[in-house]
């Protein structure tokens, strides 16, 4: 005789689950756990550099570190103004020193003209003009003077406008006008 298990329908018999699906499981599970990692990672990096730029805008909009770029600021407007004004000083002093050896220049010629018996009690010189006064023994030798001025290079149009004796001696005044080209000739 045979044995009939009636409950045998009802009697639900589990199937081993495959390996490919645990296998497919358990990667998805670490895929999951790597995506969320990185995800974790990512937001902790994010609020970390947050916290960077919030803790460098406090240091810049501290109150003492505008107080110090403002006196950076300062002294750099101070420097500009500093170094326009040596920049000017230096251009004056060049300017100074060429205008200096062109009248020693001048006054050097002028001297090499002077006979004996002239004396020069005042002298001078501008851009464009020239004023010779002083005395003389003799009449003759202020005219040999403003000769050898004109024959000398450097100025023209040298005029004596106005000779006066007085206790023997004869004052004059020299005008001439100055050369540019004629200073640079010897």
């Amino acid at each position: 005789m045979r044995d009939f298990n009636y409950f045998s329908s009802y009697i639900k018999v589990q199937n081993k689950p495959s390996s490919k699906m645990i296998l497919l499981v358990v990667l998805s599970a670490l895929i999951l756990a790597l995506i969320g990692y990185y995800q974790f990672s990512l937001i902790m990096k994010t609020n970390a550099l947050k916290d960077e730029i919030a803790e460098v805008d406090a240091f810049l909009t501290s109150s003492e570190t505008l107080s110090k770029v403002n006196e950076v600021n300062e002294k750099q407007m101070v420097e500009g103004a500093l170094q326009l004004a040596y920049s000017d000083l230096m251009n004056v002093a060049m300017l100074m020193e060429v205008s200096s050896q062109v009248d020693e220049m001048l006054i050097e010629k002028i001297n090499a003209q002077v006979p004996v018996g002239l004396f020069i009690d005042d002298l001078n010189i501008t851009e464009a003009f020239m004023t010779v006064k002083g005395y003389a023994l003799e009449y003759s030798t202020i005219a040999q003077f403003a000769h050898n001025l004109r024959n000398a290079g450097g100025l023209s149009q040298v005029l004596i406008p106005t000779i006066t004796e007085d206790s023997g001696n004869y004052y004059y005044t020299i005008t001439s006008m100055v050369d540019k080209e004629g200073f640079y000739e010897n």
